[in-house]
Parts: structure tokens; C-alpha cells; sequence
């Protein structure tokens, strides 16, 4: 093979480009393209397959451009997210999740249709799959779950909420231990099959629309690449469970902020949080996660916590987060209120289960907007290893 099948000059790439040479050698600066020293001679040569995949993207290749280029679900803001224009802090006031399913998805009566079908060996084998934690268990069942509901592969806007709806209310069955066909609002539901006084209901309520999306979080983009392949809701709320238990996510975070939380709760609260501090430590769940200022999702789900919440709880709860704020200036994410409701509801070890009730219906409506807004995406990646050793002089017989 040549040479120059494989490299340009400057001056071919900067005009195979449209820039100039300043420009050029600004796109390789930022890796965008790369370039070798051209032998015998102080000039460099370039890559050609960079410059055509510059050329043809209009810039340099970029591995991770094309698959979302925007999305009308959710605005962050510093007063926190938007739901379609909407302030989810304002919504967690009344709405229920099937509000906010009903506004994410464009589909005000998703809910209103009948449960999904179950398979006739379903209650086996949910029985057989009993030691396996929530939701685990629920990804294990869910492929079944979409195989006794053949309508699941209806892809229309209409048919991805109606079988959405079915995904979420199996999914809060699996969680509290109840069944699909139960009726009522879903927070009620998940209260009166947790065995949970009503009161509980409202801060489950306000936990699962808070909850319902933050945008592009890792979990929310591993959703919409599973979706741009087609599939159905119910494999796309896999792919958002299976994201959500990768060592990163879970054992990083989530893990780690339930035991600290737990640390202050059972023990003296004040030295939890100095003994950590003393050694530098981290405080997991205080520390600006992604709000310059408190965030205000965390901020909502406290004072509903401490209206209904057992008092004690709440009181070394306080007590540990005024010592945080103190020491460093750093408010609550959202994920420590969280695991507090969680564990206020009897979960230990799955404080989280609930909460993704309300994520399931933030995936669907990305799923459905990258289903059907845009077409199959095939990503391509900047191979960054080694370029092939081309020999300085080719001879005619090695020549195409």
C-alpha cells in the first residue's frame, strides 16, 4: 500500500478540510487528528481516515457525538430539573408518577389500561428467584415479563407508554412484594404492600417524582444506546437496572453513602462524622455531587421526611448534617435522603429499590425520544493505538 493512501500533507488535509493550516494544526493539538513526522523531511504528514471522518462530520472525530444531540425530556437548572418545562421540586408537591409518566411520556393515560399478562409459571418462578435481592430479581424477570406480553413490541409512541406503564407497575410489585393487578396510585400501593402506615405514602410520593430523571446521568445514556437499538420498554428498564448495579454506581456510591448513613443513624451521630474527618475521610453524599448550592431535590424530600419519618431518625440526621455543613460547607445529595427513606421503610440493603420506581419512568420517556427521534446510530470510536509501520521506500512489486 502507499503512502499516500494512507496520509496527506498539511496542505491536502488543510484543503480537503476547508481551513486553514492554523487551524489544521489546532485540530491535532486537541487530538482530533493525528500526524507523524514526514521521514526524510522536517514537514508532518496526516492521517487520512481522520481527515475524512473530519471532513465528513464538519470536525474532528469525536467517539461519543451523534448519539444524543438533544432531548426535550428534562432542563437542569440550579433550582433543579424541569420535566418538559415543568419544575420537578413544584411537582413533587401534588403530582403522582403517573402524572409525571403521563407528562414525560406525551401519554396523560398510560395507566389507565389493564395490567400486563402474566406467564402461568410466574408465581414458581418468582418463588425459585426469592434469594435474589429486588431488584436483581426484577432484571431476571423482566425478559420473561416482556416474552408473555408479545403487544410489548408494539414500538408506536402509544404502545411504548402502555407497555412503559406495564414495566413500572411490575417493576413496584417486585419491590414491595405485591402483584401487578394491584390497583390505586402506585406511592399507595408500594406504602400498603410494604405493610407501611398511610402517611408514609406522601414521602414515597414525592420521592418517586423527584426521582424520575435527571437527564444524562450514566445510567439514563446506557438506556438510550440499548433504545436507538429498538428495543422494548421493558429491555430498555434492564438496561437502566443493569447500569445501575455496575461497581461504579453501586458499590462507589450508592453502597457507600448507606453505610456512612447508616454509621450516624446507629451510632453517636457527632463522632461518625468526626472520625472520618479527622483522617480525611470522605463524607459520601455530602459534597456538591451536582449542584453548585444544596440541591434542591434533596432539600424537598427532607421536609417531607421530617414531617412523617420516625423523629429520632431525623434528629441524628440533622444533627450529623449540621456538623457536615459546618466542617465543610457541604448540603445533602439527593441520594442521602434517599437511603434515609429507604431505611425508614424497612430496606435496608436496598434503600434505593424504591426511589427507582420513579427512575424507571425517566428512562421509558428517553428511551421512547431516542427511539423515535432519531435513526440507527452507528458510533465510531478515534483509535488512539499504533498506526501501521509503512516502509519509507515501497518498491513497484508492493505497490497497488
Amino acid at each position: 500500500m502507499k503512502d499516500d493512501a494512507l496520509f496527506m500533507s498539511a496542505e491536502e488535509a488543510a484543503q480537503a478540510l476547508g481551513v486553514t493550516l492554523t487551524t489544521l494544526y489546532a485540530y491535532v493539538s486537541r487530538k482530533g487528528i493525528r500526524s507523524e513526522k514526514q521521514p526524510g523531511s522536517k514537514s508532518r504528514r496526516y492521517w487520512r481516515a481522520d481527515i475524512e471522518q473530519a471532513r465528513k462530520r464538519g470536525r474532528p472525530a469525536d467517539p461519543s457525538a451523534g448519539l444524543i444531540g438533544s432531548t426535550a425530556v428534562t432542563l437542569m437548572t440550579p433550582k433543579g430539573p424541569f420535566y418538559r418545562g415543568v419544575s420537578a421540586i413544584e411537582l413533587a408537591e401534588t403530582a403522582t408518577i403517573e402524572d409525571v409518566a403521563g407528562l414525560l411520556w406525551n401519554a396523560p393515560t398510560a395507566f389507565a389500561e389493564a395490567a400486563p399478562l402474566l406467564p402461568s409459571n410466574y408465581g414458581e418462578v418468582l418463588s425459585a428467584l426469592g434469594d435474589l435481592p429486588r431488584i436483581p430479581r426484577a432484571i431476571a424477570l423482566f425478559s420473561l415479563l416482556e416474552h408473555a406480553n408479545p403487544r410489548a413490541h408494539d414500538l408506536t409512541p402509544q404502545g411504548y407508554a402502555r407497555t412503559g406503564a406495564e414495566a413500572v407497575r411490575c417493576f413496584a410489585a417486585l419491590v414491595s412484594g405485591g402483584s401487578p393487578d394491584d390497583r390505586g396510585p402506585i406511592h399507595v400501593v408500594l406504602a400498603r404492600n410494604l405493610g407501611l402506615p398511610a402517611s408514609y405514602a406522601d414521602m414515597i410520593r414525592r420521592c418517586l417524582v423527584l426521582a424520575a430523571d435527571h437527564e444524562l446521568d450514566p445510567t439514563t445514556y446506557a438506556v438510550r444506546a440499548a433504545a436507538n437499538t429498538g428495543v422494548t420498554p421493558y429491555g430498555a428498564a434492564m438496561a437502566g437496572l443493569v447500569a445501575g448495579r455496575g461497581r461504579r454506581l453501586h458499590m462507589a456510591r450508592a453502597e457507600t453513602v448507606s453505610r456512612f448513613v447508616e454509621e450516624f443513624l446507629t451510632g453517636d451521630p457527632k463522632e461518625a462524622v468526626l472520625s472520618r474527618f479527622r483522617v480525611g475521610e470522605p463524607l459520601p453524599g455530602f459534597g456538591r455531587y451536582l449542584y453548585a448550592d444544596k440541591d434542591p431535590r434533596a432539600q424537598a424530600l427532607i421536609g417531607s421526611l421530617e414531617q412523617h419519618a420516625p423523629a429520632p431518625m431525623m434528629k441524628r440526621f440533622r444533627t450529623a448534617a449540621d456538623i457536615i455543613e459546618d466542617l465543610t460547607g457541604a448540603a445533602p445529595d439527593f441520594i442521602v435522603p434517599t437511603v434515609l427513606l429507604g431505611k425508614a421503610l424497612g430496606l435496608k440493603g436496598e434503600e434505593l429499590a424504591v426511589s427507582t420506581v420513579g427512575r424507571m419512568v425517566g428512562w421509558i420517556a428517553h428511551a421512547l425520544e431516542q427511539y423515535q427521534d432519531n435513526e440507527l446510530f452507528r458510533p465510531r470510536a478515534s483509535y488512539c493505538g499504533p498506526l501501521p509501520l509503512i516502509p519509507e521506500a515501497v518498491s513497484p512489486s508492493s505497490s497497488d
